[in-house]
């Protein structure tokens, strides 16, 4: 849900019951005129993805509980009389990927949690403000990023070499400061243009125009003592460093090992030290996402089948919506919960992209598509022990999510379109764009979530509400006062709550239950859901009547997983059983 108010002439504070609203994704107040502090209470919007509040006429300083925004991918806050120091906890929100926060009155020393932040990649701004100290050299890990802003402040010392890591980075602006010494030898630094670095103490050779560094001259040992002594501390000094050297390449050997052994070896093994080949290769191997390597398509983008030049080939899902709120939420959510888990039945994460041009996740490649498709087409592939395995497979992939995990995930969207299968008829659980991680701390209230078909009764939405995402947006000729909450809060509310669930494992349960029953038929089961009451009605009707009836070594195992199925359907979510409880029922079946 979004909350669009930019561009009206709000006056006056903003509201602290705003902050009852957990559901909001977006929360836009720009180029307003609202005065006063930001309440702490913003910071219970546990599912903000994007804050935009700049252009307005808001101080005070930033709240600590900003660290509760944990799903925050875009901040701006800039063209404000904010002051004070940047709270370190704003290096909790690791999944924001653009931060301005541009003139403003911070002031002290740059956050060196700020190196935290290791998905940004679009911006940080942190220009006219009244920033001191020195530049962290921590920022160097910010290897995604595009572009730097800290320009007119009061930084002193020197630009940290660890900047020439940075190698997403196209622009960096540290003018108007007190810098010196010599600008780092990087690639971006040799062509960038003088005007990045003016008005700054004495910042010397590397940029063209800038004047060349003047050592400074030896100075004379005063006696031969003196320059015995620092010969011998000079060697000592040396050993110590080369011994150092030597422990630190081994253990960078053998990380690159381990990574290697982790991602079965090959391009991606070494995608955490160069992500632009990695970026470029995607590109080139689909063509820029060219249709006649297009898969799949689904509602959240399209798939593509992409060959990279060591042979591997990986499916990448390029994430494409009208709504760019859903799709952030599906994007963070995905990433989120795949860089978690490592289950053979669940489909390996190898990287992902977010850039204004593209966002994609790099996954396993499964050869035979999804479930769903290959029932429709190729049942008679698909036996009753291969039918039985992959039902087996599914169940052990929620078991792991539901009980492996702490916090555990629900993944809130099995269906079989989300069951992809391999040459081999492995199964592996995909799509996690609507996944939750419970969090036993919270009610976890959530928007809801999941395909109509597969979600339990109580939570499915009416066919005229499902998918509706919604968006308040107010223009210029409403809300004009300094009460305008209140003209809008009654509807913000009643929308959440209509459009809220309670999330728990059950929901996965019933879902799976309908997927067992799918794979049994061969198709969606529809209205029979209702219908079945007893063992022995499915076991009548609902066969795929494309295979013969099971033979007597597989009829024991396909008639314990109708069982389960059935109990997994249950209307009341207390009296369905748990994925532990089904997939150690499923594998005690030979």
């Amino acid at each position: 849900m979004s909350l669009r108010l930019s561009n009206n002439r709000l006056n006056g504070t903003i509201p602290s019951e705003i902050g009852q609203s957990t559901q909001l994704g977006v929360l836009d107040l720009s180029s307003n005129h609202l005065v006063g502090e930001l309440p702490k209470n913003l910071c219970n919007l546990i599912s903000l993805i994007e804050l935009n509040i700049s252009s307005n006429q808001l101080s005070g300083e930033l709240p600590s509980e900003i660290r509760k925004l944990l799903q925050l991918m875009r901040l701006d806050v800039s063209g404000n009389n904010f002051g004070g120091v940047i709270p370190e906890e704003l290096g909790g929100c690791k999944l924001l990927i653009s931060v301005d926060m541009s003139n403003n009155g911070f002031n002290g020393s740059i956050p060196y949690e700020l190196g935290q932040l290791v998905y940004l990649q679009e911006l940080l701004d942190l220009s006219q403000n009244s920033f001191s100290g020195h530049i962290p050299s921590q920022l160097g890990q910010l290897t995604l990023l595009q572009t730097l802003n800290l320009s007119h402040n009061n930084l002193v010392g020197r630009i940290p070499p660890s900047l020439i890591n940075m190698a997403s980075l196209s622009a960096v602006d540290v003018s108007h400061n007190e810098l010196e010494g010599p600008v780092p030898d990087g690639q971006l630094f040799r062509r960038a243009p003088m005007e990045w670095f003016t008005r700054n103490r004495g910042l010397c050779d590397v940029v063209a125009g800038l004047p060349s560094c003047s050592s400074s001259p030896a100075r004379e040992a005063p006696n031969v003592i003196l320059l015995s002594s620092m010969a011998v501390l000079g060697a000592l000094l040396l050993f110590f460093l080369f011994v150092g050297f030597a422990a630190r390449l081994m253990r960078r050997r053998k990380q690159i090992a381990n990574a290697t052994s982790q991602t079965g070896g090959g391009a991606f093994s070494i995608w955490n030290f160069d992500g632009g080949d990695a970026y470029d290769e995607i590109i080139k191997a689909t063509e820029n996402f060219h249709d006649k390597y297009c898969i799949g398509k689904g509602g959240c983008g399209s798939v593509y089948r992409a060959t990279l030049s060591t042979g591997e080939v990986v499916a990448v899902k390029k994430l494409q919506q009208p709504d760019p709120q859903i799709s952030w939420q599906h994007f963070q959510n995905e990433v989120q919960a795949l860089t978690q888990v490592r289950h053979r039945n669940i489909v390996r994460l190898f990287g992902f992209c977010s850039t204004p041009r593209h966002k994609f996740l790099v996954c396993e490649y499964m050869s035979r598509g999804n479930l769903a498709d290959f029932l429709q087409e190729d049942a008679t592939e698909l036996d009753w022990v291969r039918r039985v395995s992959i039902i087996k497979e599914v169940a052990c992939a929620l078991c792991y999510l539901h009980h492996d995990l702490v916090p555990p995930i629900v993944h809130r969207d099995v269906t079989s379109n989300n069951v992809l299968l391999d040459s081999d008829f492995k199964a592996c659980l995909s799509d996690f764009g609507t996944a939750r991680t419970l969090n036993p701390a919270s009610s976890n209230w959530s928007s809801l979530a999941g395909t109509r078909g597969y979600m339990a009764p109580g939570n499915s939405p009416s066919a005229t509400s499902r998918q509706h995402h919604h968006i308040i947006h107010v223009d210029g000729r409403i809300c004009r006062h300094d009460r305008w909450y209140d003209d809008i809060f009654p509807f913000l509310l009643l929308v959440e709550l209509a459009y809220s669930t309670r999330v728990n494992e059950k929901c996965d349960v019933y879902s799976f239950g309908v997927v067992t029953l799918e794979v049994l038929l061969g198709r969606h089961p529809g209205d029979l859901i209702s219908s079945c009451h007893d063992e022995g009605s499915v076991m009548r009707e609902m066969l795929d009547p494309r295979l013969p009836l099971p033979p007597a070594e597989v009829s024991g195992a396909v008639s314990a997983v109708v069982k389960i199925s059935l109990r997994c359907l249950n209307s009341n979510p207390v009296c369905r059983p748990t994925m532990q409880h089904v997939s150690n029922e499923l594998c005690a079946i030979k």
